[in-house]
């Protein structure tokens, strides 16, 4: 943070380091969410943003105190040092073939060129920028700062506002593009924004296979359900293939007996009961993982059965059991290699759909998002 501060960049000033690591940063104002800001001020500030990336970008890590940052060997470390770690740590914690599919697919399309290394934020897009009204105050949260492709960080971007759509990311791009000098390789930025949904779901995949009721389950699980999806459109929109959406039930005015009651007294009686904003926000979040117990209880075994008939014929052999056919799937997807990349694509994507759709009143958090379009 000193050195970038020093080389002109708005981040928070560092009061003090203790010997143990900890660091305590000066107050910035302003706020994060872009969502609540005047729509008419969204691109404006997100232009802001892609300048303050050009300008760290365009700096010479060489001519910087940042000796300390690891080099990338070649440019297949550049693209996956980060994707490999990630994996290495949390791969293994939780069955998920998307998380399978996606490590793989980095490694089979790891860009072969590097045309410049730049000092990285890692984690760059809305959400960990600070704005208020039509001033741009600095950019927070550089824990995953490293020394990379830039093109990385505006897969970043392009990633983050699948969750926050604000602004145009054509126009952001062109700012970012005309302010730095850059070239963006808008094929590099399609996969770098895959990359970083694949990161989310090896990490989202450890999260909520390892229940802890002190975390945000239901938020975690729901940013692990449009992830999910959202990763297998960037995936897709980096290959320019088609998905294709399955054929769901009919959940009308269904009714849930006994769970509607929990729910109702979740909401209505124990959420008013409370004037603590924390305890209104467990309620309703535990509101909502009855609820979607409750289409668990009423599709579950409907959609656990398409699911094996589809993975009976991906993997042309006869599944019978859901999390069998998983792990069976899950380890042919290495032996498969690219070649049928699409085609494992194509059942993912089925499935995550599927899985939003029966965890609806969780995944409906985040209703409706996409991932962002920007021109090829």
């Amino acid at each position: 943070m000193r050195t970038l501060a020093a080389a002109g960049l708005a981040v928070p000033d560092v009061v003090g380091v203790r010997d143990d690591g900890a660091v305590l940063y000066g107050w910035m104002p302003g706020g994060a969410d872009l969502l609540r800001e005047p729509a008419e001020l969204h691109q404006l500030q997100l232009d802001a943003y892609m300048r303050q990336l050009a300008a760290l970008h365009t700096l010479d890590p060489d001519a910087l105190d940042l000796d300390w940052l690891p080099r990338p060997a070649d440019p297949r470390d550049c693209a996956l040092a980060h994707a490999e770690a990630v994996w290495d740590q949390m791969g293994a914690m939780a069955l998920e073939p998307l998380s399978t599919f996606g490590i793989n697919w980095l490694r089979w399309h790891a860009p072969e060129h590097v045309e410049r290394l730049s000092v990285l934020h890692g984690d760059a897009g809305v959400g960990n920028f600070l704005v208020t009204g039509e001033e741009f105050h600095g950019v927070i949260d550089w824990e995953w700062a490293h020394i990379g492709d830039p093109m990385e960080d505006l897969g970043s971007v392009a990633m983050h506002a699948g969750f926050f759509p604000v602004g145009d990311l054509d126009t952001a791009l062109q700012t970012y593009e005309r302010t730095s000098g850059i070239h963006v390789d808008r094929a590099k930025v399609r996969y770098y924004a895959a990359h970083l949904y694949v990161r989310s779901v090896i990490a989202l995949s450890a999260h909520v296979a390892h229940l802890d009721p002190h975390n945000p389950v239901a938020l975690n699980l729901a940013y692990k359900l449009v992830n999910d999806r959202l990763t297998c459109a960037a995936i897709a929109d980096a290959l320019d293939v088609e998905l294709d959406e399955p054929e769901l039930p009919d959940d009308g005015d269904a009714s849930f007996g006994i769970y509607d009651v929990v729910v109702a007294n979740l909401r209505d009686d124990v959420a008013s009961a409370t004037t603590s904003a924390f305890a209104q926000d467990r309620a309703e979040m535990a509101a909502r993982l009855v609820a979607m117990l409750a289409r668990q209880h009423r599709w579950g075994a409907e959609i656990a059965s398409t699911e094996c008939a589809e993975m009976s014929k991906l993997l042309d052999e006869p599944v019978a059991d859901l999390d069998d056919g998983l792990r069976r799937l899950d380890a042919r997807i290495p032996e498969w290699g690219a070649a049928r990349e699409a085609d494992v694509l194509r059942y993912l994507n089925r499935r995550a759909v599927r899985s939003s759709w029966l965890a609806s009143p969780v995944a409906d958090l985040f209703a409706g998002r996409r991932i962002a379009p920007f021109s090829r």
